[in-house]
Order: C-alpha cells, then sequence, then structure tokens
C-alpha cells in the first residue's frame, strides 16, 4: 500500500510465517485415558484404556479401546457411580497382564496427551508396565490440565468445563473412549491458543525495528507523529508500542544489522529517538498503573505485619480484608466485619453481638474440645480489638426461638472486669 510502511508489513509477514512454522504436526501422537477402582494412582487398578492415534491435523487415525478385569475381580460403587463400570461389565474382559503387551505395542514411543497424565494416569500406566512387563514408560507426554491450568489460571479445567469453554459436543463423560475424542478437540484448541501466545511474545522483540523503520519512512519526528485526536492509526499504535518497549526494557540495538552508511547512523540516531520519545499514555495505562501501586503497598504492609512471606499466606491474608483497611480512622464512622475479618485491626470502641450459647460457640452435637478452643480463640481475637471498649451483646430470645443463655465465653470472664447492664435494670 501507497500510505504503508515496509517494516509493519514485515511484522505482518514474520507473524505468519511464525504461525506458519508453529502450525503443529501431530502425526502418530496418542491420546489416551484410563478409568481405574479409585483416585489414589498408587492402589488404582486398571479397567478401562481407550487411546487415539492421530494424524498430522490432529485426526483420528487408529484407535485402541479394552476392558480390562481387575485384579481380585472388585471394583467400587464409588468408582461405578462416576464411569458405570462394574464387575459384571469386565467379568470377560481380559486382565491387565494380557491387555498391557498390545496397548505397548499401540503407543511404540509415541508423545502421549491425556488429562492429568502427569500426576494420574501416567504413574498407573508406568507401575503396572514395570509389574508385569519389566519397563518404563519414557515416552513424551502432553498434559492438557497442567497446560489449561496455566493458560486459564482463575478458570475450571476439568474435561467438562473446557468443552463447554470451546463449544465442543459431547455426550457423557467419564468413560475412556468419550474422554479422549474430547480431549482430542480440547488438545488442538490448546496448542492454538499456546501457540499464539509464544507468537505475541516472540514478536514483540522486533519492536525496536518496526519504530525505526516507522521513522525513517515518515521522515518526521515521534512528536509530529503524534496524532491530536483520541483515536490512534495503524502506525501511531507500532510507534507508541514501540516506544514503550525500548524505554521498559532498554533496549540497544543488535550489533550487527545489514546497514551500511549513512543507514547505519540513522538507525542509531532513530534508536535515540526511540528511546526519548515520550510514550503516549491512555485511561488503561492509567488504571494499571494505578492498580499496580495498590497491589505493590498491600504487598509491602504484609511484610510489615507478618513473618511468614510465603504467596499463599499473603493471598489468605488479602482473603480477610475488607474496605476497612483504606478507611480514614481521623473520620468517625461505624464498620461492620466478622470475626475472621477483624484480625490486624483495631479500633476505639469495639461491639461484639450474638454473644449467646447456640451462637457463639455455635450449637452443634458433639462438639470436641478442639473445636471450642478454636471458636474460645476466634473470640480473643475479637476482644483484643479494642484499644478502650469492649461490648458484648446477647439475647433472651430470638423470633421464633427458645430462651437462650448468655455465651459461656461471657461468663468465663472475671467478673471484676465486665460491667453488665440489662434493659430490665433501667432504672
Amino acid at each position: 500500500e501507497s500510505e504503508g510502511v515496509r517494516s509493519i508489513a514485515a511484522l505482518k509477514l514474520c507473524q505468519r510465517l511464525i504461525n506458519r512454522f508453529e502450525s503443529p504436526n501431530m502425526a502418530d501422537m496418542v491420546v489416551y485415558d484410563l478409568e481405574t477402582t479409585g483416585i489414589n494412582p498408587k492402589t488404582a487398578e486398571i479397567v478401562e484404556i481407550a487411546a487415539h492415534r492421530l494424524s498430522a491435523i490432529g485426526d483420528e487415525v487408529e484407535r485402541y479401546h479394552s476392558l480390562v478385569k481387575p485384579p481380585g475381580g472388585h471394583i467400587p460403587r464409588s468408582a461405578t457411580r462416576i464411569h458405570k463400570i462394574d464387575i459384571a461389565t469386565v467379568k470377560n474382559s481380559p486382565g491387565i497382564e494380557m491387555v498391557l503387551p498390545e496397548f505397548f505395542g499401540f503407543l511404540q514411543g509415541r508423545i502421549l496427551i491425556g488429562h492429568n497424565v502427569a500426576e494420574y494416569d501416567n504413574p498407573i500406566l508406568e507401575r503396572d508396565l514395570r509389574r508385569y512387563l519389566k519397563r518404563n514408560l519414557s515416552a513424551p507426554y502432553y498434559d492438557t490440565l497442567t497446560t489449561a491450568r496455566r493458560l486459564f489460571p482463575r478458570q475450571r479445567c476439568n474435561i467438562g468445563a473446557l468443552a463447554e469453554k470451546f463449544g465442543i459436543e459431547h455426550g457423557r463423560l467419564h468413560t475412556a473412549l468419550a474422554d479422549v475424542s474430547v480431549n482430542r478437540e480440547i488438545f488442538k484448541e490448546l496448542i492454538k491458543i499456546d501457540a499464539h501466545k509464544r507468537e505475541v511474545n516472540s514478536l514483540t522483540e522486533l519492536l525496536p525495528l518496526v519504530g525505526i523503520g516507522i521513522l525513517a519512512k515518515t521522515e518526521a519526528s515521534e512528536s509530529e507523529i503524534a496524532s491530536k485526536g483520541k483515536t490512534l492509526t495503524e502506525i501511531e499504535v507500532f510507534l507508541n508500542a514501540a516506544n514503550r518497549f525500548v524505554q521498559t526494557h532498554n533496549i540497544e540495538l543488535p550489533d550487527r544489522l545489514p546497514l551500511e552508511e549513512p543507514e547505519a547512523s540513522q538507525a542509531i540516531t532513530y534508536m535515540e529517538e526511540l528511546r526519548d520519545a515520550t510514550v503516549r499514555e491512555f485511561p488503561e495505562d492509567v488504571e494499571w498503573r494505578k492498580r499496580r501501586i495498590q497491589f505493590m503497598n498491600a504487598a509491602l504492609h504484609f511484610e510489615s505485619i507478618n513473618d511468614a512471606h510465603q504467596l499463599s499466606d499473603f493471598l489468605d491474608y488479602q482473603k480477610l480484608l475488607t474496605n476497612v483497611d483504606e478507611i480514614d480512622d481521623k473520620i468517625e464512622q461505624l464498620t461492620l466485619m466478622t470475626l475472621h475479618a477483624a484480625k490486624g485491626t483495631e479500633f476505639p470502641v469495639v461491639i461484639i453481638i450474638g454473644m449467646e450459647e447456640g451462637s457463639f460457640p455455635m450449637w452443634k452435637q458433639n462438639i470436641t474440645e478442639a473445636e471450642l478452643e478454636e471458636e474460645r480463640r476466634l473470640f480473643y481475637v475479637g476482644m483484643t480489638r479494642a484499644q478502650a471498649q469492649l461490648y458484648l451483646s446477647s439475647v433472651v430470645y430470638r423470633f421464633g426461638d427458645r430462651e437462650r443463655a448468655t455465651s459461656m465465653f461471657v461468663q468465663e470472664i472475671p467478673s471484676n472486669y465486665v460491667v453488665r447492664w440489662s434493659p430490665r435494670h433501667r432504672g
């Protein structure tokens, strides 16, 4: 195009080429699944095996399927409820010692694909291969559950949820053949997304050269190119991205570029211009910076008040936070919160309501001493939030309820620390 910039065209061409090179060849990969007698890979026995060998584009080329009679001939009802296989289903099926040689021949060292194979299917299969064939499971594998959790960290990643996410039609799951068919399609979707993410990450490294190409093509400074309006042109978008990338990562020009003078000197000049240019900001940039600062402040505050510095400890702490952590303590106001959320806070005055037997401690048949002690500890946490005054409130009757006594925790407080008040004693 007459208005185009060659560096942008080159970047798009690179994108197509990378996508072409990243197109996976799935020939001879095997998607497989096991149904078993339990959920512990150390003790679970195989009752069904299914597998598909794939073509280069991921279609089924060859299929393997076999029911397996487990050693001892017992399948727990809890397992049958999941995969619908009981001992009557497999009574005429071969044992695993007969099935394994066939299945091992089907695999032939091909790449294995499965859902949770790293933690479940592979350990079971390798255990039986060692037990009956004196062989190890040395084939490389691709775990769709592990990949899905990495790509979608806050989403459900079981086969059913992923099938719904990708619009994959299926019948009843938790049979080996059905799971293999669905997981084969899930695998195709995951590698598309994975390849795209790698592609994006690799292409950003070309942004400095794209920026130099834009400046060379336009023969104008970055400030002259910057749009005065709210909408950016394609050239402005790429130039702004190049500025940001160069400045954020402190990028230098490669030592060897296929340029001769005066183009080599011009490239150095353009690179310095990218490094010194003002990066245009948009509302999303301001919001991101604000949220990043808030997060860093939260992390620093957590480190200052807590000896445990593990990520899990920080996340547990964050779950207990409420808006009370951001309020101005100079303004007089009432804050409502649970006792669990009160940990780590302090107030001049604290009011704890619901101090009746059956509410706190909560009524429960056969409550253990450990459970009672935990509630007593929680009450102590609430009490010690008060800097000056502590009010404990209880009622005799709740609507439609029996008469209640004051909590045993209140009764345990020494009387010389308590001033009791009741509406009956209003005079």
